[in-house]
């Protein structure tokens, strides 16, 4: 009967949590936030962490370490005021930088010409006074054999003007044809520590005579840790050997005065674990505070707006999806939405309501036939007590 009922619950497996996901107020691709509360319903591979629509069809993902700085550069084309000829047949164009960078450099797209040419910048902010920024720049013979233009870019210091004008010195010759100025603004998202914080987890230390000090650790909730720092003290001269022991694994390191104790760990999630320090003759050294972290990870996915989305977790027997997005997880933007993610709670389906139900049955027949064996068996026992 017992083992009827674990069939049954064993062929039933599915994603025992979830977590409703914000709605979408636009189309695009998301953000969704691995927190350590997420990571205590999910396998430390992630296999077993689904986001379904509310058909309950799969929503491709990948999983993205945190961002660390990236430098793009972008290009805007710079509002061209003036391009004319003045009187002594040089050309001048004047551009406006409607944004607030700074800038050091722009780029000219002229028509192609295998000329040579000499050429002054100045800027200004209300178009009226000008002052200089660089003088002798030098237009070389250049052109593009794939189109019929050709880009020429000019340096200069950091400057903030709103204005900024080009003199080309074109003598008796024809003008260049600059056909358009754009200029190259450099972004450079943020670098973001690569770790999160777990909650605290509890300890407790025992010196013990063999010469280790143990400290064990409870992990309740099934965080993931990735990192481990130890704040350790004792005399003013040490160093001593740490294993860390989780399951089936041992991680050695070393621990010294006058030094931070951070250490970096395969991934595991065990909910007790010991950390020993061998003391050998010396005095113990006592562990005053100790924290865990994982590493910072997102699901980035494209979703639709207005489309109702669940994130689904907590299945032993699930295996890692395989998605298509993974080849081109180049293309998808550096910085994304962030979609907020409800509590988690119980994922209460038709089939797990049919579980529940049969497991009930299961259990209320296993009571009747254990009460109808005990009578049996008192009755047997009578019996034999009146023929003896």
């Amino acid at each position: 009967m017992l083992f009827l009922l674990t069939g049954l619950v064993q062929t039933q497996a599915q994603f025992k949590n979830k977590a409703t996901l914000q709605t979408p107020d636009s189309t695009g691709f998301y953000s969704i936030e691995f927190t350590p509360a997420i990571s205590g319903f999910v396998k430390t591979d992630l296999s077993d962490i689904r986001i379904l629509d509310e058909q309950q069809k799969q929503v491709p993902f990948i999983i993205r370490n945190a961002a660390m700085r990236k430098i793009d550069n972008r290009f805007d084309t710079l509002s061209v005021l003036q391009n004319r000829i003045d009187d002594s047949g040089r050309s001048v164009i004047v551009v406006q930088n409607k944004g607030t960078e700074k800038l050091d450099g722009f780029t000219l797209v002229i028509k192609n010409a295998d000329v040579l040419r000499s050429a002054s910048l100045m800027g200004s902010d209300d178009e009226k006074s000008w002052y200089s920024i660089i003088e002798n720049i030098y237009f070389s013979n250049a052109s593009s054999v794939e189109k019929d233009d050709y880009l020429q870019q000019i340096n200069f210091p950091l400057s903030g003007y709103h204005f900024y004008k080009i003199v080309i010195n074109n003598g008796k010759n024809a003008p260049l044809n600059i056909t358009s100025v754009i200029k190259s603004i450099t972004e450079e998202t943020k670098a973001i520590d690569p770790y999160v914080s777990n909650p605290a987890l509890s300890f407790s230390q025992k010196d013990s005579t063999d010469g280790y000090s143990y400290i064990l650790v409870e992990n309740p909730s099934g965080y993931h840790i990735e990192r481990l720092d130890v704040d350790v003290t004792g005399p003013k001269f040490f160093k001593r050997e740490l294993a860390i022991e989780a399951g089936i694994s041992n991680y050695l390191y070393t621990v010294k005065a006058d030094s931070n104790h951070s250490f970096i760990v395969p991934v595991f999630n065990d909910k007790k674990w010991t950390i020993k320090i061998y003391n050998g003759d010396n005095p113990p050294l006592v562990v005053a505070a100790l924290k865990t972290f994982q590493s910072r990870k997102q699901l980035i996915a494209s979703l639709d707006a207005g489309k109702k989305y669940a994130l689904y977790m907590n299945d032993s027997a699930a295996k890692a999806p395989s998605y298509e997005l993974q080849n081109f997880k180049d293309s998808i933007p550096q910085i994304v939405k962030i979609i907020a993610v409800g509590s988690i709670e119980k994922n209460i389906t038709e089939a797990t309501k049919k579980v529940e139900a049969s497991k009930k049955w299961l259990w209320i027949t296993l009571v009747v036939v254990l009460i109808v064996l005990a009578f049996f068996t008192v009755r047997l026992v009578k019996d034999v007590q009146k023929k003896n």
